[in-house]
């Protein structure tokens, strides 16, 4: 699974199967711009963890109100493209 996230998120511009599927988008959080490499790495990185740690993650999901951990320490969202 980690292989399918570095993947999918590095080759795809952060769009993995389910994203296309639902038209789901990464963006910056402050303006909705697409997300650079080095961003898009550094929410890789981040999104492993919080698999790695899941039980952290769903505790820290509820705590964020819908805002995972990568996205939280990112300044990402992730908005429905049209």
């Amino acid at each position: 699974f980690i292989l399918y996230f570095i993947v999918c998120d590095l080759l795809n511009k952060g769009k993995t199967l389910g994203k296309l599927l639902f038209s789901i988008q990464v963006v910056h959080k402050d303006n909705f711009k697409e997300l650079s490499t080095s961003k898009l790495v550094v929410r890789t990185f981040y999104k492993i963890v919080s698999i790695l740690i899941l039980p952290v993650s769903v505790v820290a999901f509820l705590m964020y109100h819908g805002v995972t951990i990568q996205d939280k320490i990112s300044n990402t969202t992730t908005i429905i493209v049209k």
